[in-house]
């Protein structure tokens, strides 16, 4: 700033400094692309700010800038990195054993149907797809001749996806 958007050869040291200590900091990478533009240096500028875009955490804020800083210098910037997969819930064990005793009672006497709507959400939200949809089928067996839980039991099918009852 002092220099009036130069990036001078002092503050380019600097800046070379601070992104040894900590690859990848996007300010610092900034910068330096900036002082390589002005250097006459463009496609350095592109290249460096094309990896800093690439290896950007996802959901950066400062990539848009980048991203239109290659742009401007002639330059297709690389897309900014999509966000990860969220991992899987961790579930204790306890809740595990709780789902097994449920489905051992409704083994035992399958005429709560409030429990078998419980064991198949309790499936789907262990990420067993197949046990909740068998638990739907056993469901509706016990319960072929009361349409009213039949529909409800449909309803909770669908909406969590599990379908194939």
């Amino acid at each position: 700033l002092a220099a009036g958007g130069v990036v001078t050869a002092e503050a380019k040291a600097g800046f070379e400094r601070a992104r040894a200590l900590g690859p990848g900091h996007p300010k610092a990478g900034y910068f330096i692309g900036l002082a390589a533009e002005q250097d006459g240096k463009p496609d350095e500028a592109r290249a460096l700010w094309g990896r800093l875009v690439a290896e950007a955490p996802a959901g950066a804020p400062w990539v848009s800038l980048l991203q239109a800083e290659i742009a401007r210098l002639g330059g297709t910037p690389p897309p900014a990195p999509a966000a990860a997969a969220p991992a899987p819930p961790v579930i204790p064990p306890e809740i595990r054993t709780m789902v097994e005793g449920l489905a051992a009672r409704l083994a035992a006497d399958g005429s709560d149907f409030e429990g078998w709507m419980r064991l198949v959400r309790s499936y789907v939200v262990l990420g067993d797809a197949a046990k909740a949809r068998e638990a739907a089928a056993n469901a509706r067996q016990r319960f072929a001749g009361e349409a009213d839980k039949i529909g409800r039991l449909d309803g909770l099918v669908s909406e969590l996806g599990i379908g194939g009852t």
